[in-house]
């Protein structure tokens, strides 16, 4: 019995842990150079990739912006290549 419960607990600790990970993607902000860091391009590619409105930004002042994680793993994803065979 103790071990069965002891598995249910480390179960529902990795579940609530997976729970924790999505969250804080979810609502992870990026600012401008780091996503022109992670992607190896400048701060003004991505300045123009926002004013294209390829990326989604969310002002929070006149000068701020930021990315959700959310919202640059999309943009990488509907803009990434196949491979040729």
């Amino acid at each position: 019995m103790g071990i069965m419960a002891g598995t249910m607990e480390t179960i529902s600790k990795i579940k609530n842990r997976g729970d924790e990970v999505a969250a804080a993607n979810r609502k992870e902000l990026l600012t401008l150079p780091q996503i022109a860091y992670e992607i190896s391009v400048s701060r003004r590619f991505v300045e123009m990739e926002i004013s294209r409105h390829r990326i989604a930004a969310t002002r929070l002042s006149s000068r701020v912006l930021r990315v959700t994680r959310t919202e640059f793993n999309r943009y990488l994803t509907s803009n990434t290549v196949p491979a040729r065979q």
